[in-house]
């Protein structure tokens, strides 16, 4: 306060300008402590061309420090604060930087939830119009098929990820009968037949930059997949495992063996084979540096899929916590909710209290419209359902509930936007509710 109002924009310049000076010793609150200083006085002096660009530099390593520490709202800050900072041709005087800056920009808004939309779409686009090689684009493609999955558009997200691996070299067949899948489960069930944690930590690290690509993709293909078009996952595990095995072995391949295991179950009906390969996944994981994001890719395809089958699942409940809370730090949004779901279901599974339940959904709901993910809006409407009818009473007079969908309209949404796994979900909601009311006849058929 001792300090005249029109000297503290160039005190505080002089502070950031100073630990500028050594930022490469700093550590991350220093760094932080930097781009505040420099927040407080860009917009009011005068900077050259090289100040705007090195402090553009200091806002995006303050922008991934936010991020590592999982202050995602701060990390907007900084990386939306950095992006001000450049030029009118920046894409040809600062490439680099500017790629940065609109990948993180684009991937903090998406994370954070509170981000214009559009705006995300534009910083995507932009990335997408200025990118000077291929390779260049692929971190803006993972987050444009995350961005179309968020919003429900499965179809699109998984064209795109087929149009990239077509690039890669890896490409799929359109039509995809019975017979196709059925010989492809029966192929990897063969290729893992007896496989071993001890035997897959003797293959070598997959090294092969395209190779790992096209792996980072075939398991974001996966996700969405499961949604819309669930025959193109016992296809595209079974590529995943061959490149493994030809190639080496990488953080995706893992999950890809979790993958195969959701297809041998599946789409083999062998439950105990597939288990055993879920197993081997889930053991060789737990010993991977990346275990805590790993561990968030398999909360559809293994806990709360084929290990179910197996394995009690109210022992499972809590796991799902586990998974939601770390999901939410790392930003894995889908992840984090499809959680929340598997722990709202499994409570109805093993008795939980209807109003404890019902809590839990009401907070997920509420998670969803403000991090704008409707990949599960639908599964959750029938799941409500479900909880609703079960309700003294309420099965009786379902007419007379305002405010839920029926289990036959959110069918018909499910035929409409060919989503399969929502159809596994009312499905099975309402084989529950007509069981309950002992309707036996109904839930055979």
């Amino acid at each position: 306060d001792l300090i005249p109002v029109f000297e503290r924009k160039f005190f505080h310049k002089k502070i950031g300008t100073s630990l500028m000076m050594r930022w490469n010793t700093l550590d991350p609150n220093h760094i932080i402590l930097a781009a505040d200083q420099m927040n407080l006085c860009k917009d009011e002096l005068e900077l050259s061309s090289e100040e705007r660009v090195s402090i553009a530099g200091l806002q995006l390593l303050a922008g991934k420090h936010s991020m590592k520490s999982s202050c995602f709202e701060s990390a907007r800050s900084y990386i939306e604060s950095g992006v001000s900072l450049l030029q009118e041709n920046h894409w040809e005087s600062n490439y680099s930087l500017s790629l940065e800056l609109y990948e993180m920009s684009a991937l903090v808004s998406f994370i954070d939830g509170n981000g214009n939309a559009d705006a995300t779409m534009k910083r995507l686009q932009s990335i997408l119009q200025h990118a000077k090689t291929f390779e260049d684009t692929l971190n803006a493609s993972v987050l444009l098929s995350k961005f179309m999955g968020s919003r429900g558009n499965y179809a699109e997200a998984i064209n795109n990820c087929l149009g990239i691996l077509s690039n890669l070299g890896e490409t799929f067949p359109n039509e995809i009968d019975s017979t196709i899948v059925a010989s492809t489960v029966a192929e990897t069930k063969q290729l893992l037949a007896n496989i071993t944690k001890e035997q897959i930590s003797q293959y070598p690290v997959l090294n092969d930059p395209s190779k790992l690509n096209a792996m980072k993709f075939m398991s974001l293909l996966m996700l969405y997949a499961v949604a819309h078009k669930p025959s193109l996952m016992p296809i595209v595990s079974n590529r995943m495992i061959k490149l493994s095995f030809n190639f080496g072995f990488c953080d995706d391949s893992l999950l890809g063996l979790a993958m195969a295991a959701y297809g041998i179950v599946n789409f083999g009906n062998d439950i105990m084979a597939g288990y055993r390969v879920g197993k081997v996944a889930e053991s060789l994981i737990e010993e991977s540096q990346s275990k805590q994001t790993l561990r968030n890719r398999l909360v559809t395809v293994w806990y709360g899929h084929s290990r179910m089958f197996v394995e009690p699942i109210q022992a499972s409940r809590e796991k799902f916590i586990e998974l939601y809370n770390q999901s939410m730090l790392s930003g894995d949004l889908e992840n984090a909710l499809y959680s929340r779901l598997f722990y709202c279901k499994i409570g109805l599974h093993i008795g939980s209290n209807l109003d404890s339940i019902g809590r839990a959904h009401s907070i997920m709901i509420e998670q969803m419209t403000k991090l704008k993910q409707n990949i599960l809006h639908n599964a959750m409407s029938s799941f409500r359902a479900c909880t609703m009818l079960l309700r003294p009473g309420a099965y009786e007079n379902a007419s007379t509930i305002k405010g839920i969908k029926t289990f036959d309209e959110l069918r018909q949404i499910a035929y409409n936007t060919h989503n399969e796994h929502l159809l596994w979900h009312v499905d099975i909601d309402e084989m529950l509710v007509k069981f309950w009311f002992k309707e036996y006849i109904p839930v055979t058929r």
